[in-house]
């Protein structure tokens, strides 16, 4: 007695399991004769109590109702015809079904719609829809040979093995070129990485387009700041770092065990579940009330002057500038006198431009007079004179540009924070694997530094101090504990979201 037997690939069963735990329904359509089918379904763990084996010929014989009701069991399909893996692909996700009456008999030709249409396979679109109303499933088909094509054609996921025919390779969307079936799990497992990836990415960018956004909004409503504590360019380095960058360092992370112990997610489920719009609305708020806390109280805090000021004035070279006569800014007699013969004045009493103009901005009782030219009231004039007979060498950028670093580096820490999309605390873990990531962040600091230091009028940045650095960059790092403090707010996934596991 001889017997041939073609026996498991020994990552079969491993890969089954995995694939369970994934959530991932393990069906296995066979020409094979349903002891065969039974025997191999069972040793490769797709087998499970209570679940369902059925042969070809009785599975055509089956109302569109009944293949729903058995769906969840059926397991194995035996003694299968090329077309019954379409029929159930095409049940299980609904693509492909006929829309009306006109395509039921092309699929159907000789049987009659208005008797037969609910007790034929597939069904069709209106019926199908009724059944399905939160949707279908996601469906994966292997296959290699040219039967094959029309199933994986239909399927959400075509897999044809690297033996196969060119026609199944064709019809397929990926190939799996060592014909292993834990291949596909890898499959799975670097496509829910990059789904993942990128809601990281959304995470991070929609709350720096948040924060920016409103910022310079409010800002632009309080009159007292003539200009935005973020300019242009600063907000240009800022989508570069948001955009491009964070793609790069967010996009290649690497992925884990752990993503395949949970459900797969819907077709339909959003992409910003609620953590994710729990970290959005949590950064959103600290940074905006920390840049507005700068923005108001940032000077005396750092000891340094309000917005952005002159910190050297040189003469322009102009003629002249109005004045009031005789000290009365409430009188008539307007005049002029020659900006040369002003300056003079005010040189010859001990002062310079740059002092005068200091003096008058500090003065808030608006009198501003200099001692000893009192022929010359500056109430309310002083803006002019700047205007006309000063022109500023060197402005001080120095309020703004801690605003900036403190911005840009509540972007880097709590793009160490976007790592984690749900309550895990280790946002950290597995970054050693990540150096793209670890690049990118060493990379954006080094520029960081150049464009303050370097920037200058460019970018309207000012060089800070040593003390600067570390306290800018300080407050930059409470987004770290902001993101864990976050995660006590009791808020979970939508369980609606992911697909039930049959």
């Amino acid at each position: 007695l001889v017997g041939i037997i073609a026996p498991l690939r020994p990552d079969a069963p491993a890969a089954v399991a995995t694939a369970q735990a994934a959530g991932v329904k393990v069906r296995m359509v066979t020409g094979d004769n349903l002891k065969t089918a039974s025997a191999i379904a069972d040793k490769a763990g797709i087998l499970g109590p209570g679940d369902i084996v059925m042969e070809g010929p009785e599975f055509r014989k089956l109302t569109p109702a009944q293949l729903d009701a058995m769906l969840p069991r059926l397991s194995v399909l035996a003694r299968s015809a090329p077309e019954d893996k379409f029929l159930l692909v095409t049940r299980l996700n609904g693509k492909n079904m006929p829309n009306n009456k006109e395509a039921w008999l092309v699929d159907h030709p000789g049987k009659d719609w208005d008797t037969q249409r609910d007790a034929l396979l597939p069904g069709y679109k209106e019926e199908w829809d009724r059944a399905h109303p939160g949707g279908g499933d996601v469906v994966g088909v292997t296959g290699d040979g040219t039967n094959d094509a029309p199933a994986l054609r239909a399927a959400d996921v075509g897999l044809a093995m690297g033996s196969g025919t060119d026609v199944a390779k064709g019809a397929a969307d990926i190939v799996i070129l060592d014909d292993k079936f834990s291949s596909i799990i890898v499959a799975i497992k670097w496509g829910r990485c990059v789904y993942d990836n990128i809601r990281k990415f959304l995470q991070f960018q929609l709350t720096v387009n948040v924060v920016a956004l409103l910022l310079v909004f409010i800002v632009a409503l309080i009159p007292e700041f003539e200009d935005p504590p973020l300019n242009a360019v600063q907000l240009l380095w800022v989508n570069l770092i948001m955009d491009t960058m964070g793609a790069l360092a967010l996009g290649t992370e690497q992925p884990t065990e752990e993503l395949l112990k949970r459900p797969p997610y819907k077709r339909e489920a959003s992409l910003l579940s609620r953590p994710i719009i729990r970290h959005i609305l949590a950064q959103s708020f600290f940074q905006l009330v920390l840049l507005l806390l700068l923005l108001t109280l940032g000077d005396a805090w750092f000891n340094v002057d309000s917005g952005n000021v002159c910190d050297d004035y040189g003469d322009t070279g102009r003629n002249h500038w109005a004045w009031f006569e005789n000290g009365n800014y409430q009188g008539n007699g307007k005049g002029t006198v020659g900006c040369p013969t002003f300056l003079q004045g005010v040189l010859r009493n001990g002062s310079s431009p740059t002092d005068l103009k200091l003096d008058c901005s500090n003065d808030r009782d608006q009198s501003c007079y200099e001692d000893g030219y009192d022929g010359f009231d500056l109430t309310n004039k002083h803006l002019t004179f700047e205007d006309v007979c000063l022109r500023c060498k060197k402005h001080d950028y120095t309020h703004f540009t801690i605003i900036f670093n403190t911005f840009v580096f509540c972007q880097i820490f709590n793009e160490l924070n976007a790592r984690s999309i749900g309550d895990d605390w280790h946002i950290l873990k597995g970054i050693h694997k990540n150096f793209i990531f670890i690049f990118i962040i060493i990379f954006t600091v080094c520029m960081q530094i150049f464009i303050v230091e370097v920037g200058g009028e460019f970018t309207k940045t000012s060089s800070l101090s040593p003390m600067e650095w570390v306290r800018t960059a300080g407050l930059g790092f409470i987004a770290i504990p902001v993101g864990f403090l976050m995660r006590f707010i009791p808020v979970a996934e939508d369980p609606k979201s992911f697909a039930s596991v049959p």
